[in-house]
């Protein structure tokens, strides 16, 4: 009874020394034991940092669905080039046609103009031959003319003296000298008709002589391209509607030289959209979504380590560790394209590269490897 009061004070204060003991070592354990995992992770980090500094055979997989943004992207802008080239080739037909017509109006034209040209020089010597005609024939009547004349002259100054004398003689009488006359007057008419038929031809002489000159002056006018002088308006006119078809094929030669360079720059820019459509259908990501494989995306600097046929590690314990044989590399894809490191957390560039895989599961991975596991594990 006298030994309790002097012992049970000494119970507390063990107790509070040894949980004060045992909470210094769990809280020492526990600092150890973040300290230990904070510097496993940091080695782990250097660790797999440094092997990805020096490992250069690893692929990242990657499996491209048609609804994948990047497909949708590519599909939207493949189709806007589409679009865009078919306008050109609906614009390149109509300027087609349009340079078909107005290399067909000028050729028209031109053989309108020409056919004016042919017909003012065809009737430039018809009008020369028929001039010439007239003037034979007006020589010719002119001839006749005064061999006419000086047979009516001779014959009637004698019928004249005879008539004279046979009314002075009253061998006539004055009735029948009276009819004589007439017959004289008769004779002195067709003298004043043979005259006035010599001033007609004379007068269509002139006139086809004056029509057929300004025809040919018209017609060598019309071989130089220069305008005429001394011409009739109907012939005038003939050489107007020359010049105005010439000009008319003119325009239409120009126009359809216009529209052959304006075809020549659609042309153009066709080869170029079509350069541009097919790089987009050869965009490795557009052609796996297409074909649906299973694909891989290799860094330049990787890319000598893949060769078709060369089998694929994957890893189960950080990407490294675990590695079992998984599959086959396939054929590299042509074009470029550019993926955030798995480790660096940076954009780098390289091309596609299709694998053949076991199970679909596979893609999935962050990384694979090629030819053998990283650390031999």
């Amino acid at each position: 009874m006298s030994d309790s009061p002097s012992t049970s004070p000494l119970l507390p204060r063990a107790f509070v020394a040894f949980g004060n003991k045992l909470l210094v070592t769990v809280y020492k354990l526990l600092g150890f034991a973040v300290l230990a995992l904070l510097l496993a992770g940091l080695v782990g980090y250097l660790a797999i940092f440094g092997i990805y500094f020096i490992h250069d055979a690893w692929v990242v997989p990657a499996v491209i669905s048609p609804t994948d943004s990047r497909v949708l992207d590519l599909r939207t802008r493949l189709a806007h080039e589409h679009s865009l080239r078919e306008k050109l080739a609906a614009d390149r037909v109509e300027l087609v046609d349009l340079s078909r017509r107005a290399t067909a109006t000028s050729e028209l034209q031109r053989g309108f103009a020409k056919d004016i040209e042919q017909a003012i020089d065809r009737d430039a010597k018809t009008q020369q031959a028929h001039a010439a005609s007239l003037d034979r024939r007006r020589r010719r009547q002119a001839a006749a003319a005064r061999n006419i004349t000086r047979d009516l002259a001779g014959h009637s100054a004698h019928a004249k003296k005879r008539l004279d004398e046979a009314l002075e003689a009253n061998m006539i009488s004055h009735d029948e000298y009276v009819r004589g006359g007439l017959q004289l007057v008769q004779m002195q008419r067709m003298e004043l008709a043979l005259a006035q038929e010599a001033a007609d031809l004379e007068g269509e002489v002139e006139s086809a002589t004056a029509r057929a000159q300004a025809l040919q002056s018209l017609a060598n006018a019309a071989a130089r391209d220069r305008s005429g002088s001394g011409a009739s308006y109907e012939v005038s006119r003939l050489y107007r509607e020359m010049q105005q078809a010439r000009a008319a094929a003119g325009r239409a030669a120009d126009e359809a030289n216009m529209h052959g360079k304006r075809i020549e720059a659609l042309d153009r820019a066709i080869a170029q959209y079509d350069e541009v459509i097919e790089t987009i259908q050869s965009a490795p990501i557009l052609r796996a979504a297409e074909e649906r494989v299973y694909v891989g995306f290799v860094p330049y600097d990787n890319l000598h380590e893949f060769t078709p046929g060369r089998e694929l590690y994957a890893c189960t314990v950080a990407a490294l560790v675990g590695c079992r044989a998984i599959g086959t590399v396939g054929a590299i894809l042509d074009g470029e394209v550019s993926v955030r490191h798995p480790v660096y957390n940076r954009d780098v560039r390289g091309q596609m590269v299709a694998l053949d895989l076991d199970s679909e599961r596979w893609v999935r991975e962050p990384v694979l490897h090629v030819g053998r596991a990283p650390l031999l594990l």
